[in-house]
């Protein structure tokens, strides 16, 4: 379900669903490699033919975590962090910050999100 519905988000923006579904696959791939005890090889056979399955980010890294048993709360920590990683990456790269200067705000913001998203259900 999460699937269809980042699919359906990212309809209209080619290059952003392209770019979720690359990141997707290369996460399955990534967590199958560094993880075979857990099965991942197996899902990603599975699922890379199916036709249901697209492979956005979200998706897999939720599937993935679910894969190894880690609770939904720290998936959801995990999947906000590396989003917010990728925007302070971002701001780097562009010139806005320094690189002590974003993991000054990825500390400060971070706690603010988690404590609002993730533990203030």
């Amino acid at each position: 379900a999460l699937d269809s519905v980042c699919d359906a988000s990212l309809v209209s923006n080619h290059v952003a669903h392209k770019a979720s579904v690359a990141q997707g696959k290369g996460f399955l791939a990534a967590a199958a490699i560094t993880y075979p005890e857990y099965g991942l090889k197996k899902i990603k056979a599975q699922i890379v033919g199916n036709e249901k399955f697209i492979g956005h980010l979200p998706a897999v890294v939720g599937l993935v975590c679910s894969a190894l048993g880690v609770e939904l709360r720290d998936s959801k920590r995990l999947f906000l962090f590396m989003s917010l990683r990728g925007i302070v990456s971002a701001a780097v790269r562009l010139g806005i910050c320094g690189p002590l200067e974003a993991q000054h705000v990825q500390a400060r913001v971070s706690a603010e999100v988690m404590e609002e998203l993730v533990d203030g259900e």
